[in-house]
């Protein structure tokens, strides 16, 4: 078929000049970054998903409604993830001031589903010594979600460094409550402890020469990864060593901690950010705290 000789109207460039000039093709819908923008996208929905129903089906089946109406957790934790979503969308679009808001709203609906979980859990004698420090564990990475989140915004962004460190010290915190409530039950401790030693000494290994930090910033990315490795493995043996629907929710949790936290390194301190990895990052996140916060209901 011929090309078409009509002259372009006033104003406006051909349809190639214009895509080039823009520095699109002719198919905007298949850029090569948007397709991981969706496909990221879509990988962190489905997550979010999996993750809510994954212990939101077991969970509904204690506490059936009449009617088939949906349980409370599962319906605070889809808010959860709907507040979550929202906040990405926002974070991508550098609307930081809604995201902060937004994050902050999402946080807290884990950090109530899990208080309520405690309290429904033992309401004969009140939360357990472990379920309490749960619930501090995820209270301190609610407190930690919104310090990072604000690090963006303009009027506080000339503290950002001193933001997102109190935000990890935040979060290491939580990651100690949450070894409290992990480490008593374990019937043999050194085993997560040597195969916490030994992912911590692998992941180095691999990423170490891209990790741009050194001397005591170092010595401290070091420590918390530790600690997140630490819980991630100690949930793994106990639910190996005891099965039960609450202990593979927190052993499921602790796994998409560590991965979510070691593509946050990547992403922060490996000397190249990606969009997409920042997503997914964000949203492992969130199941995984979402199926810590679950396991409170199991």
């Amino acid at each position: 078929m011929r090309a078409c000789s009509c002259p372009a109207r006033r104003g406006t460039l051909p349809i190639s000049a214009r895509s080039r000039s823009q520095g699109r093709g002719m198919l905007p819908l298949l850029r090569p970054r948007e397709w991981r923008y969706r496909v990221a996208g879509g990988l962190s929905a489905g997550l979010m998903c999996a993750g809510t129903i994954c212990w939101g089906g077991t969970s509904s089946r204690h506490q059936a409604k009449p009617g088939g109406a949906m349980s409370p957790s599962l319906s605070l934790a889809l808010i959860g993830i709907v507040l979550q979503t929202a906040f990405i969308q926002c974070d991508r679009s550098r609307r930081y001031g809604l995201a902060a808001v937004l994050k902050g709203l999402a946080s807290l609906a884990f950090a109530l589903l899990g208080l309520w979980g405690a309290l429904k859990g033992g309401q004969a004698g009140g939360a357990s010594v472990a379920s309490s420090l749960v619930c501090l564990g995820l209270a301190c990475g609610a407190v930690g979600d919104v310090l990072h989140a604000l690090r963006f915004v303009q009027p506080v962004k000339r503290v950002a460094t001193h933001l997102f460190m109190s935000g990890a010290v935040s979060f290491f915190l939580g990651h100690v409550a949450y070894l409290g409530a992990l480490v008593p039950p374990c019937p043999m401790p050194g085993i997560p402890l040597l195969l916490a030693a030994v992912a911590v000494a692998v992941v180095f290994a691999v990423l170490g020469p891209r990790i741009r930090l050194r001397g005591t910033r170092r010595a401290s990315g070091v420590a918390y990864l530790g600690a997140v490795v630490c819980v991630a493995s100690f949930a793994i043996v106990g639910f190996l060593s005891q099965p039960s629907p609450s202990r593979l929710a927190f052993a499921l949790g602790g796994m998409l901690f560590a991965v979510s936290d070691t593509l946050l390194a990547i992403n922060s301190f490996g000397g190249g950010s990606t969009t997409g990895r920042r997503v997914v990052s964000l949203s492992t996140y969130y199941v995984a705290q979402l199926l810590i916060a679950g396991s409170l209901w199991l």
